[in-house]
């Protein structure tokens, strides 16, 4: 486009201003690009839908399941800008990735995908209220906290800690939080007429944050019927789906359900939503899967400069299929070398070395496990072909 020489220094002083403010141009597009895993698990509604987004466009992102499937979270590409941008910090507390209905403002090109988990079946909810959508003052539960008014959140008071909120609807419960130098104490609970054995507990717990000290027990009156320390976060960075046995305290009578926090100021959070006690089996609600576990030797088999390399890891337990990424930010491969979704190490090695990381595999109810290996990169050898090997079990 040409500009007349007159307007020229202004047209060039706005650009200059745009780029030093961290403003996106006014005539940027972006693409919105959704996958949903897996395949069959459902649908991605986009509203509105449109193949390309004027930057500062808020989409309404809702996750549709198949039937037989059920929502679980959201897992957004952390891609970095190509350019600073100046993100109103509201625009970033409209993505929640635990929430089936999510909003995002377009301000780059980014990747969603939606990840479905296999619907549970059982008898009715003997809870009432079990996702807390009657909010803080819901006649069903019974609350304290020594250091806040209630332990039931929503977005506006709470905010998404690391993208998480609520696991479905508008509230949750947030145990912890307490500034650095108090020590917190907090509980929610509800009596609930329990069904004859066998019966099973099932609830949706997420730690997104590091937690260093916080422990979250279950009981059902003064029987505990779980334990979770705060040591256990990274295996709850998103909601992962807890499933009790409880059959042992089910007797055809009322009794109280609690959940019980202690921790220091500072330890981290727990989040708690979409509570349910059923009549039935883990077994016949779909839950008491056996832990995934990363199987097969920690000592790779040797790989060589130049060379392509494959090896395929192997895992066990939980809910099939299995997702494979690395473990942790900071955690690389050697330089040449990827790792698939499908649990497959590949590429070809660039440089020498003996180098150590730890990759993930989580199942479909997203049940994780972490493991190390090491991998040597040696000088190539005459007359032998691929390093080549594939994880036991």
């Amino acid at each position: 486009m040409h500009l007349p020489n007159r307007l020229m220094p202004g047209a060039l002083a706005a650009l200059c201003l745009l780029v030093l403010c961290g403003c996106p141009p006014p005539n940027a597009f972006h693409h919105l690009n959704v996958s949903v895993d897996p395949p069959s698990g459902g649908t991605v509604l986009l509203t509105p839908d449109r193949a390309t987004y004027f930057a500062g466009t808020e989409v309404v992102l809702e996750a549709v399941a198949a039937e037989g499937w059920a929502f679980s979270y959201w897992e957004r590409l952390d891609t970095p800008f190509d350019i600073d941008v100046d993100v109103p910090d509201l625009d970033w507390l409209k993505f929640n990735a635990s929430r089936r209905i999510t909003s995002l403002v377009l301000y780059r090109e980014e990747s969603v995908t939606a990840h479905f988990v296999r619907a549970r079946t059982g008898e009715g909810n003997r809870l009432k209220d079990g996702g807390f959508e009657l909010g803080p003052d819901s006649e069903f539960w019974a609350q304290q906290s020594s250091s806040f008014p209630t332990v039931v959140c929503d977005l506006v008071h709470c905010g998404a800690t690391a993208g998480v909120g609520p696991h479905s609807g508008k509230y949750w419960v947030l145990f912890g939080g307490a500034a650095a130098t108090q020590q917190e104490a907090a509980s929610i609970e509800q009596d609930v007429d329990m069904p004859a054995a066998p019966a099973t507990l099932q609830f949706y717990l997420a730690m997104p944050e590091e937690n260093t000290g916080g422990l979250l027990r279950v009981l059902i009156d003064k029987t505990v019927v779980l334990e979770v320390a705060g040591a256990e976060q990274p295996h709850y960075t998103n909601y992962k789906r807890i499933t009790v046995n409880v059959s042992r305290v089910a007797d055809d009578r009322r009794r109280t359900l609690r959940f019980e926090y202690t921790g220091s100021g500072g330890a981290g959070t727990f989040f708690l939503d979409d509570v349910s006690l059923v009549a039935g089996s883990p077994e016949d609600v779909g839950g008491d899967l056996e832990e995934v576990r990363i199987v097969g030797n920690a000592g790779l088999p040797q790989a060589e400069l130049g060379a392509p390399y494959a090896y395929t890891f192997a895992a066990e337990g939980g809910e099939p299929p299995y997702t494979w990424t690395l473990a942790s930010a900071g955690n690389t491969l050697p330089q040449g070398l990827t790792v698939t979704s499908g649990g497959d190490l590949q590429g070809t090695p660039l440089a020498l070395g003996a180098y150590s990381f730890r990759v993930r595999a989580e199942d479909a109810v997203m049940q994780r496990h972490e493991r190390a290996f090491s991998l040597t990169i040696a000088e190539p050898s005459e007359g032998e072909g691929e390093g080549e090997g594939e994880g036991e079990g």
